[in-house]
């Protein structure tokens, strides 16, 4: 999921606070629309990632534009987001926030993803423990059992890959984050809430309410938080499990902090088993993709792996430095959300630039990864950069205090995924993922990932 295709209808434009030392204004026409339909090409607000580039080094890495009736600050480069990052109180990312709404109206004012300040703080305290490499450090061997066994059962029929992990994604995740028993069709009833919930992000507001007003939609989103609630109310009534969740209910320490309550655990139930599984997915499927493209990496990771065992990554990837550099190379070029929305909260310099408080400002955090200034050739697929000293880190997921919480789950997923499928899988008949209507017969339909491919089982 993506906040690339932010609505850009034209209608007139709400000043911002203007300053007397203003970021230079970029004319959006000067820029260069992006044709294809592709899942793997950068996709920028429509625009290439190149013209965006050429914006910046014409005008410099903070820069203001007319989208979507409003005028906007845009930090375009990695020096520009540290300096965002480093000063979080700068910064609000809820309400009015385009996604803080979003995420406001569509989960509640208890999702941490549409929080700032101190109920931020106290939020990310009590839930980051449960989703670093830690948390499922002791489950490796069943979510890489879940991966082995899921993807073998696919051998010899054509399939759409993405779609497909993100079912075993949050099968495994139900295994293991949450212990709950969960028949596929619940899993696929889960996936489906959050494919067309998060996908309503990449929608203009009008079209975010006629999508998520949809009866169709409410039905599966009221199934789906039926079982997160069903789930928190047996533990609340005296259900114990040996999993993340109970350890959310019952902590050692609570950090100085109130424990959360019965509707931050059920959204904490959502978090657990099936938020962001889509955007790993994707990721997944730019990265088997690029694999199933070059014989010469297949041969590589092959003879990295061939003693690979899942608990092999109770200590992260380090010891499989192929494996991590082509997890990495994914993780650049392929990031989920590259802009990320915000509102000042002060008179502020950026840049060199005055910005005023309460001005909108679009964090441009994935246009620095096609940066040739920053990466050689940045726009190739280059998983050798990584083995090189010194290489620049990406931030594929973002930085400061709004982190993506879900970090430590996807670096757990993605090598388990690419050892099983190196060690056990050809990709054949395989077409490069691209970006289709989730829902065609409905005129507002965002896209989705279709990833056509067949397995072939290794002997």
């Amino acid at each position: 999921m993506s906040l690339a295709s932010l609505n850009l209808s034209p209608s007139k434009t709400v000043e911002i606070n203007t300053m007397s030392n203003s970021p230079p204004l970029l004319d959006l026409s000067s820029l260069d629309k992006r044709s294809s339909t592709s899942a793997l090409e950068p996709d920028f607000l429509g625009y290439t990632a190149q013209s965006w580039l050429d914006a910046k080094d014409r005008l410099g890495p903070v820069m203001q534009a007319d989208i979507n009736g409003r005028r906007q600050v845009l930090l375009c480069d990695h020096d520009a987001n540290l300096s965002a990052w480093r000063t979080p109180d700068d910064w609000q990312y809820g309400p009015p926030t385009s996604s803080g709404i979003f995420f406001n109206e569509q989960m509640g004012v208890q999702h941490i993803t549409q929080q700032d300040g101190p109920a931020h703080r106290r939020s990310r305290k009590l839930l980051l423990p449960s989703f670093g490499i830690g948390a499922l450090a002791q489950h490796l061997d069943v979510l890489g059992e879940t991966l082995t066994q899921g993807l073998a059962s696919l051998d010899d029929t054509p399939v759409n890959l993405h779609e497909e992990l993100c079912l075993l994604y949050t099968k495994g995740l139900s295994q293991t984050q949450v212990k709950h028993p969960t028949s596929d069709n619940s899993i696929r009833l889960l996936n489906r809430f959050e494919e067309e919930f998060i996908s309503g992000l990449r929608l203009s507001r009008d079209d975010q309410r006629t999508w998520h007003q949809r009866p169709d939609y409410l039905k599966v989103k009221q199934e789906a938080f039926g079982i997160f609630e069903g789930i928190v109310s047996a533990r609340l009534n005296g259900e114990v499990c040996d999993d993340t969740l109970q350890r959310l209910i019952t902590p050692e320490k609570n950090r100085g902090f109130e424990p959360l309550n019965a509707a931050e655990l059920v959204n904490a139930v959502y978090l657990l088993i099936v938020a962001g599984v889509g955007n790993i997915a994707i990721l997944a499927s730019g990265m088997l993709w690029q694999l199933s493209q070059s014989t010469e990496w297949q041969a590589r990771l092959r003879e990295e792996l061939k003693d690979f065992t899942p608990a092999g990554l109770s200590g992260g990837v380090k010891n499989y430095p192929l494996l991590q550099a082509f997890i990495l190379e994914a993780e650049r070029c392929y990031l989920a959300a590259p802009i990320t929305p915000k509102i000042t909260t002060q008179d502020i310099t950026l840049g060199g630039f005055d910005i005023a408080a309460d001005t909108h400002v679009l964090q441009f955090i994935g246009l620095p990864h096609f940066d040739n200034q920053r990466y050689e050739d940045a726009l190739r697929f280059n998983p050798d950069r990584w083995l090189l000293p010194n290489s620049q880190r990406a931030n594929a997921y973002g930085g400061g205090t709004h982190l993506c919480l879900g970090m430590g789950v996807s670096r757990v997923l993605l090598p388990l995924t690419l050892a099983v499928m190196v060690r056990n899988h050809e990709l054949t008949d395989a077409a490069q993922p691209k970006n289709v209507l989730l829902r065609p017969e409905v005129s507002c339909s965002p896209t989705t990932t279709l990833f056509p491919v067949t397995l072939t089982g290794r002997s």
